[in-house]
């Protein structure tokens, strides 16, 4: 099923993302990672190995996600609430660091760096260090 985990990748990203994928990409999706249906992922992304990515989002190039990470992961909506968030971005040459979670509509701005174990409910600037829960920029 298109959207769930990733066992033949090449394959399953083909199949699934072929309008929004070329064929020279260099991609690397751990078989334990899940991607979700309504993800856009740009040349030369890795996603690491238990790392979820859920949708809407955007992963531009050079991303790199490391071991159980979540990226938008869907949010609970309350009976007062009754719009989800807008997309996940996460700019180009972004690392997020194993165990972060980056929350639903939050960008992340290019050549940031997410520390382990954070959690992102703001948006990062360009070239910000994060870190803490919730995340502090530390350079």
């Amino acid at each position: 099923m298109c959207g769930v985990y990733y066992a033949c990748t090449v394959r399953m990203i083909g199949a699934a993302l072929l309008n929004r994928l070329f064929m020279n990409q260099t991609l690397n999706i751990s078989s334990t990672a899940y991607v979700g249906a309504d993800v856009d992922i740009a040349a030369n992304v890795h996603i690491g190995p238990g790392a979820a990515v859920y949708g809407p989002c955007r992963l531009e190039s050079g991303v790199r996600i490391d071991a159980n990470a979540t990226i938008a992961a869907p949010p609970v909506l309350s009976n007062e609430q009754q719009e989800a968030p807008g997309i996940c971005v996460i700019g180009e040459n972004v690392i997020v660091g194993a165990g972060a979670v980056i929350f639903p509509g939050i960008t992340v701005n290019a050549g940031a760096v997410i520390a382990p174990a954070t959690l992102v409910q703001r948006n990062v600037p360009p070239l910000a260090h994060v870190s803490g829960n919730p995340a502090c920029i530390v350079g």
